[in-house]
């Protein structure tokens, strides 16, 4: 009901999401059933793909044999388009947490793989800035360009993600490059802390 705070929740109480004041655009009935996909919990709501006006917190229990695994996080599941959306979750002591902006399936997925990363070239920045591109892609829980690591010849740098052509890219206004080889170390993270690391040298031609 619009207007009052609701905890909707699943049987057993395994899992249950706390909808804010003012979060539902109008008086619906909602439900929330607790799954097991693929040898992993999932959540269906019902109605599905319904959006809200505030962020819900969200907690589940994890199973035990799951509840300290790094690997595993939780998506949104999009089923017209059959497509997964890494969401950010907290785990401690068997416990997720999340926040949620639409009602929508929820998996628990593993993300065992780590990024592709391929090799790494010269480009120049719009500001006149010699940058390094690293081209990179993960279609599980996507890159954590924060965590991820590029250095020049042992010199970190500021990192930044385009997400729209998977490169991360590398600068530091203070490094000034010449015609000369440059080691480059790769360090690029997923969001479950998967990791490749891959080393460079190149030649900057001017």
């Amino acid at each position: 009901i619009p207007g009052r705070k609701e905890v909707i929740h699943t049987s057993m109480d395994r899992a249950w999401v706390e909808v804010p004041e003012e979060s539902l655009y109008d008086t619906l009935s909602l439900s929330m059933e607790y799954r097991i996909h693929e040898n992993l919990p999932s959540i269906r709501f019902q109605p599905n793909r319904l959006p809200v006006r505030h962020s819900m917190d969200f907690t589940m229990l994890l199973p035990e044999d799951i509840a300290s695994d790094s690997s595993i996080g939780l998506y949104s599941y999009d089923e017209f388009r059959d497509r997964h959306t890494f969401l950010e979750s907290t785990i401690e002591h068997g416990v997720l947490k999340a926040g949620l902006n639409e009602f929508a399936e929820l998996q628990i997925r593993r993300d065992i793989n780590a990024p592709w990363v391929g090799r790494a070239k010269f480009q120049t920045h719009p500001t006149g800035y010699t940058v390094v591109h690293v081209p990179t892609v993960d279609r599980d829980s996507g890159i954590d360009y924060r965590r991820s690591m590029i250095e020049v010849n042992g010199e970190p740098g500021i990192i930044e993600y385009d997400k729209d052509k998977d490169i991360l890219i590398f600068y530091n206004p203070d490094f000034q490059f010449s015609e000369e080889n440059y080691d480059i170390d790769v360090s690029v993270y997923d969001r479950t802390g998967n990791v490749t690391e891959r080393s460079y040298t190149l030649t900057l031609e001017k």
